[in-house]
């Protein structure tokens, strides 16, 4: 296993990390089907080197009970002491000051932590962080970690990185960014900026979701999948997708889920040879055309420039246009359809007024494009056609 220096410390962490909760189990039954097997991955993984693991928040698992459980099993025997925990602070189900006690001491409990080595505001951006300022989040951190609950402080950031600045200024002690950070987010939420800001600021960035939910791992659109067979040399796809983290020298460790000993194993012997610029140009060249090739499934290109907010009725349609288009890219509504929900958008509230029309720079029809993203993400159908 490779390791990279944590800036601000001594410690320096695994270039592949592992998330506990699998994003890619969203859509399914859930994680339980293979719930009996976590604690040996974890395990293996620990075995094999990973230093840092981030228990996520458990939004969509039926029997927290069950995956808290299997935690508990791996952690046990002395392998608590050889790693760093990090547990989430659900951002969008934070209404009030009590809650941020409530969370973590839900997750505290239930995994046995007498402390968590990083506490991870999630879901920052333009909207949550000035909502979590106003509730007293970095006071309540202050205290938790003067009682000894929890050892850092740090946040989960999606949204572009303009916006990232008042993040980083408004804490001088943030520990750590996590940023979701594939070869499809290039320019996007907060992008490769977002990563070099952070760097300037001398955090640590932890890339998340390395595998867009494992919609990545799964056969790519045919022009996508003409290039990577063309590559020389031959890759597997999640090999093509670690590499890309690990290749910028911004980023600390790539957090990746892991839900079989199978993964784990692959993964492993990838992070042995982890290193800033293992990219060629040409497999950055091929990586940008594959990349486009999954774009051209989208509805619109929306860049999400913002220019039609606000909107009177409070309705994000940047945000749905960003999930609406991952639905069609990657031919799978089940994450874009989890997040829809979980966000709370209502674009049945749209009175039609226009005016994001009007603002619109490229004058595309938003409020017929609203009114496919509800149709699809309003039903269990599997289907994903943009029509």
């Amino acid at each position: 296993m490779k390791y990279r220096q944590f800036c601000k410390t001594e410690w320096n962490i695994s270039a592949l990390s592992l998330m506990v909760m699998p994003l890619s189990a969203i859509g399914e039954d859930g994680p339980a089907s293979s719930i009996g097997d976590l604690g040996e991955v974890i395990r293996h993984a620990i075995d094999g080197g990973v230093n840092y693991l981030d228990l996520g928040y458990p939004y969509h698992v039926k029997r927290p009970q069950d995956f808290y459980a299997q935690v508990r099993l791996a952690l046990a025997g002395g392998y608590r002491e050889k790693v760093k925990v990090a547990l989430r602070l659900p951002s969008l189900l934070i209404r009030s000051p009590r809650d941020f006690d409530r969370h973590l001491e839900e997750q505290m409990q239930q995994a046995r932590l007498k402390q968590a080595d990083f506490c991870l505001l999630e879901g920052l951006n333009r909207d949550i962080w000035p909502r979590m300022k106003e509730l007293g989040a970095i006071a309540w951190a202050e205290q938790a970690m003067w009682e000894g609950r929890i050892k850092e402080l740090g946040f989960v950031f999606h949204d572009d990185h303009q916006y990232l600045r008042s993040v980083l200024q408004g804490y001088d002690h943030w520990a750590v960014a996590v940023f979701q950070y594939s070869y499809m987010d290039y320019r996007h939420h907060p992008g490769l900026s977002g990563l070099q800001m952070a760097a300037q600021h001398g955090l640590p960035v932890i890339a998340e979701d390395p595998f867009k939910g494992g919609r990545l791992l799964k056969e790519p659109p045919e022009e996508a999948a003409a290039l990577l067979e063309e590559a020389v040399p031959q890759r597997t796809l999640a090999e093509w997708a670690l590499l890309w983290g690990w290749h910028h020298p911004e980023v600390a460790s790539v957090l990746a889920e892991i839900s079989t000993l199978q993964q784990a194993k692959e993964y492993l012997a990838l992070a042995e040879k982890a290193e800033a610029g293992m990219l060629e140009v040409k497999d950055q060249l091929l990586l940008a055309r594959v990349r486009e090739a999954y774009q051209k499934g989208r509805s619109v290109p929306c860049p999400a420039c913002y220019c039609c907010m606000p909107c009177p009725q409070g309705i994000d349609a940047p945000r749905i246009m960003e999930l609406y288009n991952e639905a069609l890219m990657f031919v799978d509504p089940g994450l874009p359809r989890f997040f829809y929900r979980l966000e709370g958008h209502r674009p049945e509230d749209c009175s039609e007024c226009l005016l994001c029309t009007e603002k619109c720079p490229r004058e595309y029809p938003i409020v017929e494009l609203l009114k496919k993203a509800e149709a699809l993400f309003s039903n269990n159908a599997s289907g994903c056609g943009a029509d």
